[in-house]
């Protein structure tokens, strides 16, 4: 069955362009490239989707041909923390990503009782996710077929420790998980304090099977 939308749009306001801009700035190099796309987005979408208080961009068709890329993996970035500008509130925002596109974002407020503060960004607790299938798609390259029988795909994302991109492969106690990294290395992350120890594939096979279970 599919869901019908109601055509809801409007144009991208003033506030959300200064935050945008501020943001993918701050966010570092891989991410100023989508500041310009900014300037192609004819209008935004408004709830067209499942995802509660999505903001879509729509570009025109000639946008796609110059920015599309579909060797780059789709992704999400979550826990943005951004000040409403009238009020103390904190508002949770999502970026969604696709083939090198921007494609919008959506936050854990009705999009039309808030407005972002671009002086007020909170990086901290960004993660950095597959979206999607793209996650387990990626893994494949570096897990055996019976180590992924063993993988939550809800589990798999992208965590930027020191610059460096580690797939979260299973979460651990307190906040540590385990993780591989783009050259097949196994690591257990520790949140407090954060270290990342480098462990055999055998001892990863076990707490993929197993989780905190003693290994012997």
């Amino acid at each position: 069955m599919f869901r019908l939308f109601k055509n809801k749009f409007r144009t991208l306001k003033s506030w959300e362009i200064d935050v945008f801009r501020e943001l993918l700035d701050q966010l570092g190099v891989e991410y100023k490239h989508y500041i310009a796309q900014l300037n192609f987005i004819e209008k935004v979408g408004i709830n067209r989707s499942d995802i509660p208080n999505l903001i879509s961009f729509i570009y025109p068709t000639s946008f796609y041909k110059k920015f599309e890329n579909h060797k780059v993996y789709n992704y999400i970035l979550e826990n943005l923390i951004i000040k409403d500008l009238h009020s103390t509130r904190n508002i949770v925002i999502t970026l969604y990503f696709a083939h090198n596109i921007f494609l919008g974002y959506s936050s854990d407020l009705k999009y039309s009782t808030f407005e972002c503060d671009n002086k007020n960004i909170f990086y901290g607790d960004i993660k950095k996710k597959v979206w999607g299938e793209e996650g387990f798609r990626l893994i494949k390259k570096y897990l055996t077929s019976a180590e992924l029988k063993h993988i939550n795909r809800s589990e798999v994302y992208i965590s930027s420790i020191e610059g460096v991109e580690y797939f979260h492969l299973k979460e651990l106690s307190d906040g540590d998980f385990l993780g591989v990294n783009n050259n097949g290395v196994f690591f257990i992350v520790t949140h407090d304090p954060l270290e990342m120890k480098e462990i055999t594939r055998v001892f990863a096979c076990h707490i993929l099977q197993f989780g905190n279970e003693p290994f012997n």
